[in-house]
């Protein structure tokens, strides 16, 4: 059997999988071999680390049933959720009146903290904070209790999201959300209690070994809408919501577009993070 072949027997091999796996969900198989086609061409994308299938979705449910079909009860389990889009400014360029969730899994969790570019992606460099948490969300009624009654624990964290679309200029809130909203590379550090911190007096610095200058960034004002927007989009999307789950409510900064040398980030309060980009 030659690698053309065997490539192929593997890819409808791993399809088939996922179907099978969806039978157990809350997705059903009907509504994902609806968009097959595009599974199959997203599974191939990540396999041979080629562009995101794009212009394809056709609307914004659509694009979130491709999401839960590609990911949910998937091989490597879901340990949380993310925010994208959050900035005001970044969800008028998309046209879009809210943020869009995607989902962490297992695997986007903590990879080696050195990225190699490659230049014919674009990587986002964003900071962000890690939330774990503290109980199950058993009701739409529980996300009204105070943040410090759903979560234990804050952790620093930076994302380095996989913007892999040919056509930057034309993608589309579709083409994001069907495409995990860019998840890869998440690192968290360690999580302090939120007993003994406030996420209002928190601040985060963060420099680059190209330049002495270091940018100051605060906390938004908006920062526990942001959470609570999450668990809200989290749990009407049908995700189960329990102790120990990690949220990634939103990008402090705007995202930056990932460049080689050495990003140290200091978390006031929560300690320090570095990535290095060769």
């Amino acid at each position: 059997m030659n690698y053309a072949i065997k490539y192929e027997v593997s890819l409808i091999a791993i399809v088939i999988s996922v179907l099978l796996l969806l039978l157990s969900s809350n997705v059903s198989a009907n509504s994902c071999l609806k968009f097959s086609k595009h599974l199959e061409n997203y599974l191939s994308s990540m396999k041979k680390n080629l562009y995101m299938p794009q212009g394809d979705v056709k609307d914004l449910e659509s694009a979130y049933l491709i999401q839960k079909c590609l990911f949910n009860n998937s091989l490597s389990r879901i340990v949380g959720f993310k925010a994208g889009l959050m900035n005001k400014q970044t969800q008028s360029q998309f046209n879009v009146k809210e943020p869009v969730l995607g989902i962490l899994l297992e695997q986007h969790i903590n990879p080696p903290a050195s990225i190699k570019l490659d230049q014919s992606k674009i990587l986002l460099f964003e900071i962000e904070l890690a939330l774990k948490l503290k109980r199950d969300i058993e009701s739409f009624d529980d996300i009204d209790l105070p943040i410090g009654q759903l979560f234990s624990s804050v952790a620093p964290a930076i994302e380095v999201a996989n913007i892999k679309f040919n056509e930057l200029k034309t993608v589309n809130v579709n083409d994001i959300v069907a495409s995990n909203v860019g998840a890869q590379y998440i690192y968290i550090g360690e999580f302090i209690s939120l007993d003994t911190i406030s996420l209002k007096n928190l601040n985060v610095t963060v420099g680059h070994s190209s330049s002495s200058l270091e940018n100051n960034y605060q906390i938004p004002n908006s920062y526990s809408d942001q959470i609570k927007w999450l668990l809200k989009k989290s749990y009407l999307e049908g995700y189960d919501l329990y102790k120990g789950m990690i949220l990634l409510p939103g990008s402090i900064t705007q995202p930056i577009i990932l460049k080689v040398g050495v990003y140290r980030v200091k978390y006031k309060g929560l300690g320090e993070q570095s990535l290095l980009v060769q």
